[in-house]
């Protein structure tokens, strides 16, 4: 966490493009009612922590930009070091997604936040998929409500 915390989001946040880089620890909660984890095989394990990097357009997150994330060496990259490259390369089960922001809901605390437009101090991430009493059309509906 030290050379995370300490190097590696201040590096990524100043990459072309980026907005701000973000780190979080994943709180686990039980509601079997409405939150249920996948545990198939296809998809890695990894998912103890989320590191979220912001952009105005997703393609900053195009090459070089991946291999700066991910510590690919089939790129030249300059600004992934030794000491990056071998700390990335301890990671095991991590999981990559590029997403993009539809909508947001500000709290009433976000008057007391920076105005960068980076995320909240507590964020809710994560995918929906419709369970056998629901239909896709009805979780949409849902969700954008």
């Amino acid at each position: 966490m030290r050379w995370l915390h300490g190097s590696f989001i201040q590096k990524l946040a100043k990459r072309p493009g980026v907005l701000w880089a973000a780190h979080y620890e994943v709180q686990k909660y039980d509601i079997p009612t409405r939150v249920r984890h996948t545990s198939h095989l296809s998809l890695p394990k990894g998912n103890d922590y989320v590191l979220i990097v912001g952009a105005p357009s997703s393609h900053v997150f195009s090459r070089p930009l991946d291999s700066f994330v991910n510590g690919r060496t089939d790129t030249i990259d300059s600004d992934v070091s030794a000491e990056d490259r071998s700390t990335l390369a301890l990671r095991s089960d991590e999981r990559t997604s590029i997403m993009t922001e539809e909508a947001r809901i500000d709290s009433p605390e976000i008057k007391t936040q920076s105005n960068d437009g980076g995320p909240a101090p507590c964020i809710q991430l994560g995918s929906l998929n419709a369970n056998k009493q629901a239909t896709e059309e009805e979780l949409l509906s849902w969700y954008a409500r």
